[in-house]
């Protein structure tokens, strides 16, 4: 397939997933916690998912066993450490679960972004 059509096509993907999201909430209203720990829940699973089915075994074979599993643990470091710097406190929230949420909306955030920071360099 030509990169030029896979770029598009992985566009309206995600455009398409964010658009939907959106209107689901225009429609439907504010969702309740239980329905977003539910969406991050299963987000999760999937991201889980596509990093042990492909990423993974693409890094090793990419780059050997090694600078993949040290790749592994940088990226656990890097989150635990989010998850120590960003206390819950800060954010104001009198109900300890709402805090939480979004404390992990923060540190999910600032994930993508790190992610998406060798696709900018590609």
């Amino acid at each position: 397939m030509e990169m030029g059509l896979v770029l598009i096509a992985g566009l309206l993907i995600g455009v398409i997933g964010t658009g939907l999201g959106g209107v689901i909430i225009a429609v439907l209203g504010n969702p309740g916690e239980k329905v977003l720990s539910g969406a991050l829940g299963f987000a999760g699973g999937i991201m889980l998912t596509v990093i042990f089915v492909s990423l993974i075994p693409e890094a090793i074979e990419m780059a050997g066993f090694f600078p993949a599993f040290i790749g592994i643990i940088a990226g656990i470091l890097l989150i635990l450490s989010m998850d120590t710097l960003i206390p819950d406190k800060y954010f104001g929230e009198a109900d300890c679960s709402k805090s939480h949420l979004l404390k992990t909306g923060i540190i999910l955030g600032i994930g993508i972004a790190l992610h998406n920071v060798p696709e900018g360099l590609a």
